[in-house]
């Protein structure tokens, strides 16, 4: 349940158009991201590329501080779902 709504608020922050990761994937990306508490949005997509290197994603407006302190958050949570 956290790992999909982590997978949704991911989706939705990084402007991800098209991508099929798997929960390992996902889960690893979040530990990156919870590993990086001032994440910035250019680091999220490097992270995402990194880990899925076939997404594609929209790049439009930047993404609001807030937006990612909650993806943080919930990276955060996923991580400690496994422990």
């Amino acid at each position: 349940m956290i790992l999909d709504n982590f997978q949704s608020e991911l989706e939705n922050i990084g402007k991800i158009y098209k991508w099929n990761p798997t929960a390992l994937q996902l889960k690893m990306i979040a530990k990156r991201i919870a590993a990086n508490r001032q994440l910035m949005e250019s680091e999220l997509h490097v992270i995402i590329s990194e880990e899925c290197p076939t997404t594609i994603v929209g790049l439009f407006e930047g993404v609001d501080n807030s937006d990612l302190r909650t993806l943080i958050a919930l990276a955060i949570s996923v991580t400690m779902e496994d422990k």
